[in-house]
């Protein structure tokens, strides 16, 4: 244990010094790029997936030039340039200097012209006019600082927990993608090799090579790691592995830079079944309740990451707010990693109340949001209009009407996530009633209520314990038991026979009024169901009393007809041989006479012991159970017969002896006189299962198996109700490999008679 957690820390350790130095490395790569001559313009590709050109959009510098907003450059110093944008990389022109002027060749509207332009260097204003101009940079930066932060919070909180490490590195990608992008490319970028590869790699390839197996890594390892994970580590990074890859093919010459984005598409996809999986998989109270803030965090998150399509589609006419819809990624980004940083923190703090008043209102607010926009700008699309007066009254209205209405039920839904139906308590009383009533065995009744109550309520742990011999013995249970829990007396005819048991939601969240009003009616009704389970055990623990108390008579009887009968049969016969001495000189009749009385008690006392050893074997109270089987095996000459037996075999009960001793015979004699088989082993144990002692039987032959397995015969029903009748079970079944199997289990108490 204490090796696998200092492996566990020094990972964390690793992870920590990878995420860093990927900071740092784009940090550098970010102010090697300022040191670069530039054109000082704020540059975006053209539309076009494939071969993309530049076009001019901001004087950053502002530096007089003759370039114009929206001009794309086709060839520099008369290098062709075209469709080659973030593509290529290109010598360094000659003319390219600080302080120099260089002949571009741009196509401005419909026409091709060339002009001249003059190379300067980043300043810290250009560098601000950028942020300015591209708010969202900014938000990135600083979005990302936050995360990496909260993430290394998060590490040294639970250094152990693998989805840390992995959130880690997550937000390391996250923020050196926001670094990179600080400072606009173009061809600045392109006309230095060292540039070029190292922005390809921050501001383009890192989403398919780091940032998507980040993703699918952490979806592999959270809330707790896939098995498959657990057993071979080194699977966790095999999405890295494909991102390598991906990077290999992206960066070769005339490399497809569909791979990249089809194998990061991939791995996408891949991560959302991966969470999806661990949402239907996940047991234990703490991992669903992190699965609960993932998956709120996740569903707000992208529902800011959708704000960023009104902005690219101009439907916001608003600049402030087209740049704050603009920043949507990021804030969406910001807010999945904090909901995963708490679902990983999740029990180190109390959350659960935070978590159920968030989700509630951060879905309110969505809504809201979407029926405002709805009505203003859906509509105002529809009938042509914009700055309508009526249209934003009338959403207005709309949303005050619908706000405590859509709050209660957003608040229901939430409680329901959060609490189960806790609020529905006629429903949870119906589900009880029906999965009790489905129960197949009464014994299984007592498991369902507990199940079914603490699935229902979002309970860690519920239990059943009912009185026996003045203490409370443990029924059932669901759920690993906690020490904060409440206790409701479980009645039957006014009188108390046990309690029902359940814990708190969190160590310090009690439950509520509520909660305690249902779980008291629900204690009412499983009152009838737990005297019907004791009464089952009862009958069950009588039925075996009862074939312990017969096997012990038969016990006494076979000794007294052996030690008592048997024995004065004995003497009977001395007798008559001594009388048969003396009447040597009578007649033959006479000697006839005796002879025939001597031979009739010699039957008598055979049948005497023959019923003594059916009672109760005589040989097993001798020799013992292993004993008496070794002796009998002896005699079975047609066979070859393995026995072994556990060494010293204790003293068993009467009835388990008498079964076991009679089935192994009966099942000997069936191999001998009908499985045509020449050999058999014959084991004999005492084995420990689930707690419970089990004397176990097997017997095993070399013969041709059971003809037809549903035509048994005598003898074999014999054997399996012999061990039914003492609580124990027989199976008599053909090998695929040829013979018969005999397995005999029956448990006991470890108790001296």
């Amino acid at each position: 244990m204490l090796q696998s957690a200092h492996q566990t820390n020094t990972l964390a350790k690793m992870v920590v010094t990878l995420a860093l130095a990927l900071i740092a490395l784009s940090a550098a790569q970010l102010v090697y790029r300022f040191s670069l001559p530039t054109d000082g313009w704020l540059v975006f590709t053209t539309e076009t997936f494939e071969n993309p050109d530049w076009v001019y959009w901001q004087n950053l510098a502002g530096a007089p030039s003759a370039l114009q907003q929206e001009d794309i450059v086709l060839a520099v110093d008369g290098r062709n340039v075209t469709g080659q944008a973030t593509s290529a990389a290109f010598s360094t022109p000659a003319q390219w200097q600080t302080g120099q002027t260089i002949p571009f060749t741009v196509r401005r509207q419909s026409s091709e012209q060339i002009i001249q332009v003059p190379i300067i260097r980043w300043t810290s204003a250009a560098l601000w006019n950028h942020l300015a101009a591209r708010p969202e940079q900014l938000i990135g930066l600083l979005s990302g600082l936050f995360l990496v932060g909260l993430a290394l919070f998060t590490i040294f909180q639970r250094p152990n927990i693998p989805a840390a490490s992995a959130l880690l590195f997550l937000c390391a990608v996250y923020l050196s993608i926001a670094i990179s992008g600080l400072l606009p490319d173009g061809l600045s970028v392109q006309f230095n090799q060292l540039a070029f590869y190292t922005t390809s790699f921050f501001s383009y390839a890192i989403f398919g090579i780091l940032l998507a197996p980040a993703i699918l890594t952490f979806t592999l390892l959270f809330p707790q790691p896939k098995s498959f994970v657990r057993k071979r580590p080194m699977l966790g990074l095999a999405p890295f592995a494909v991102g390598l890859a991906i990077g290999a093919i992206v960066f070769m010459p005339n490399g497809p830079a569909a791979v990249g984005w089809l194998g990061t598409m991939t791995m996408i996809i891949l991560a959302i079944l991966s969470l999806i999986h661990s949402g239907l998989t996940q047991r234990d109270s703490l991992s669903k309740m992190q699965f609960i803030w993932a998956v709120g965090g996740l569903l707000l998150g992208l529902s800011l990451m959708l704000l960023v399509f009104p902005a690219a589609a101009e439907w916001v006419d608003s600049p402030f707010l087209a740049q704050l819809f603009g920043s949507g990624f990021s804030f969406g980004f910001m807010v999945i990693g904090t909901a995963l940083a708490i679902a990983i923190l999740h029990g180190l703090f109390d959350l659960d109340l935070l978590l159920n008043r968030a989700l509630v209102y951060i879905i309110l607010t969505i809504g809201v949001i979407a029926i405002y926009i709805i009505i203003v700008g859906y509509l105002s699309m529809i009938f042509q209009t914009e700055g309508n007066i009526l249209l934003s009254l009338a959403a207005t209205g709309l949303v005050a009407v619908a706000f405590a209405p859509l709050r209660d039920g957003i608040q229901r839904g939430v409680n329901r996530l959060m609490y189960g139906v806790r609020d529905e308590p006629y429903q949870l009383i119906n589900r009880l009633g029906q999965q009790m009533d489905n129960a197949v065995e009464p014994a299984s009744l007592l498991a369902t209520a507990v199940s079914t109550i603490a699935q229902a309520l979002k309970l860690p742990y519920v239990a059943i314990t009912l009185i026996e011999e003045e203490k409370y013995k443990l029924m059932a249970a669901y759920g690993t038991s906690v020490p904060h829990v409440h206790t409701f007396p479980l009645l039957f005819a006014g009188s108390t026979i046990g309690q029902l048991i359940a814990a708190y939601r969190s160590p310090n969240e009690s439950l509520t009024k509520a909660d305690l009003r249902l779980l008291g009616d629900l204690s009412r009704q499983i009152g009838a169901a737990a005297q019907a389970s004791r009464l089952t055990n009862d009958l069950e623990l009588a039925r075996l009393r009862l074939a312990h108390e017969r096997g012990e008579a038969r016990r006494q009887l076979g000794a007294d007809l052996h030690d008592g009968v048997g024995h004065s049969l004995v003497g009977l016969t001395r007798q008559v041989e001594q009388t048969l001495n003396f009447l040597e000189q009578d007649s033959t009749q006479s000697r006839v006479l005796l002879q025939d009385v001597q031979r009739q008690l010699v039957d008598v006392t055979a049948d005497v012991r023959r019923l003594a050893h059916r009672l109760f074997p005589p040989e097993v109270a001798l020799l013992g159970l292993a004993g008496a089987l070794q002796e009998r095996v002896e005699q079975f000459t047609t066979l070859q017969i393995q026995f072994n037996a556990s060494q010293p075999f204790p003293q068993l009960p009467a009835e388990i002896e008498t079964a076991v001793y009679y089935i192994a015979l009966e099942a000997l004699t069936n191999i001998e006189k009908h499985a045509a088989a020449s050999a058999c082993s014959m084991t004999l144990a005492i084995l420990v299962e689930a707690g419970n002692n089990l004397v176990c039987l097997d017997i095993i032959d070399n013969g041709g198996g059971m003809v037809s397995p549903a035509k048994q015969g005598v003898g074999l029903l014999s054997m399996q109700a012999r061990a039914a009748e003492i609580g124990g079970v027989c199976t008599i079944e053909s090998r695929p490999q040829g013979g018969t199997a005999v397995k005999v289990r029956i448990p006991f108490q470890r108790e001296g008679r």
